[in-house]
């Protein structure tokens, strides 16, 4: 599992399905299930809840920060970890008795040396209770967006928790996770942002666009066999000029190339971008059979060391990326449906803000596409009606090479005048209306010229 403050929340998980066995627990004594706030602002929740409760013993399930004398590093699946001053010193006292319980269940435990939670601020810090531990799981690359970890490992932490509350083991096994959804009813901007499709995988963008569009206008879209969706409007004689609106389908992403003996995946990138602003996220992995898997744009080395420069400009795009997707062999990544060929996105959400405002990935350009769909199935009638021939090009693959919009899209000839949506989404939002006024003026124009000859 990975994605923003997945480090943070695997505790409250594995709490909350504690407490929904606690009514099995045969431990003595008052058992008390706190979930704290405030720990990144200095762990204020956590001071208050000791100074209230004064507990006898405390197990603190979440993130571990390990100290500057850790050196292994576990990774996800390798079981849970024990927070400790000193991990190569024989454990005694509570760690003791964690550990034996653990060894007694079957579960993995491994010490590491950590720092004690965090409290700092204006309040006097209150001590931790001399019966006191820290438990918490593996995690790649945490405080980053693409913090990665185990659900296994959750799992084993929960059953740690209940064989210490003597909790018997459950008949079934259930497993904690999450899923993708999707809804209905959208506008045809939103389908347009919310659809994946890299360059040279448009396909899905393709179906949005042709559904969006009225009945009548869907019978007279051609597709050439470069993937554009073109639709010719207006007089089609050869006297008429040629005029173009061309809009590209894709967005950035990435392109499987090899699955590594370790799991990892080997990935190009479509088109153009910066690697630092995806590097460190959660990704799709779009699979041949239609379905996506998820998995981590890796860090580069060292990112977390002082005086690290995160690469930068084109050249980044040079560089070789891997993506982890929580797999130790390329056996394992195979087995999830992966392969060579395979194309890659970062995740999006289409978010209405404010008044007439969105945010969303991958504006650049489906504001593009949806103005020209809006055009189009707005009504041309009258004098709105387009005397010139139109082309209105949905074009493919315009990040890697130029091959949309240009003479492929529009036949042999060339329009005379030419549109690219790009970068400027304010004013994109009224092109559709812009649209119509620009070729009632240039038909006015045309009036005017031929008055005068």
């Amino acid at each position: 599992e990975a994605g923003p403050a997945t480090g943070d929340r695997f505790g409250c998980a594995a709490l909350l399905q504690l407490l929904e066995r606690m009514k099995d627990s045969r431990a003595k004594g008052t058992t008390t299930i706190a979930f704290v706030t405030q720990q990144w602002a200095g762990g204020r929740g956590l001071n208050r809840l000791l100074e209230e409760i004064k507990p006898d013993e405390m197990t603190f399930v979440g993130r571990i920060v390990a100290s500057g004398k850790a050196l292994a590093r576990p990774a996800p699946g390798d079981g849970v970890l024990l927070g400790m001053e000193d991990a190569s010193a024989q454990l005694k006292g509570f760690s003791a008795e964690i550990k034996a319980i653990a060894d007694g269940d079957g579960e993995r435990l491994i010490p590491i040396n950590a720092t004690p939670p965090r409290m700092a601020g204006y309040a006097k810090a209150n001590a931790f209770p001399e019966r006191f531990a820290q438990l918490g799981i593996p995690t790649l690359w945490p405080a980053t967006p693409g913090e990665s970890i185990s659900w296994n490992d959750s799992g084993n932490i929960e059953r740690l928790l209940e064989a210490y509350l003597q909790i018997p083991k459950p008949t079934t096994v259930h497993r904690l996770g999450g899923g993708i959804g999707s809804g209905g009813g959208i506008s045809a901007f939103q389908a347009l942002v919310e659809a994946y499709g890299a360059s040279g995988h448009e396909e899905n963008v393709r179906k949005v666009v042709l559904s969006r569009l009225d009945p009548r206008l869907q019978k007279k879209v051609e597709t050439d066999s470069a993937g554009n969706l073109i639709l010719h409007l207006g007089e089609l004689d050869g006297k008429s000029s040629h005029i173009a609106f061309v809009a590209h389908m894709d967005e950035i992403g990435y392109e499987v190339k090899k699955i590594e003996d370790d799991g990892r995946l080997l990935v190009s990138v479509l088109g153009g971008g910066y690697a630092e602003y995806f590097l460190g996220h959660v990704v799709l992995i779009h699979k041949s059979d239609g379905t996506a898997t998820g998995g981590v744009l890796e860090l580069p080395p060292g990112w977390e060391q002082p005086g690290f420069e995160w690469p930068h400009g084109p050249r980044s795009l040079d560089e070789s990326v891997h993506v982890y997707v929580g797999t130790r062999s390329a056996e394992e990544s195979q087995k999830l449906g992966v392969k060579a060929g395979d194309w890659i996105t970062i995740p999006k959400e289409y978010r209405p803000l404010l008044g007439k405002r969105a945010n969303a990935r991958s504006f650049d350009d489906r504001v593009g596409c949806a103005a020209l769909v809006e055009a189009v199935n707005a009504p041309w009638t009258g004098s709105s009606r387009p005397r010139r021939h139109l082309y209105l090009v949905h074009g493919r693959r315009s990040r890697p090479e130029r091959r949309s919009g240009g003479r492929r899209a529009h036949g042999q000839r060339r329009p005379h005048t030419r549109f690219r949506f790009r970068h400027r989404y304010v004013c994109q939002f009224g092109l559709a209306a812009r649209i119509h006024a620009f070729c009632r003026r240039r038909d006015r124009q045309r009036i005017r010229h031929s008055r005068r000859g």
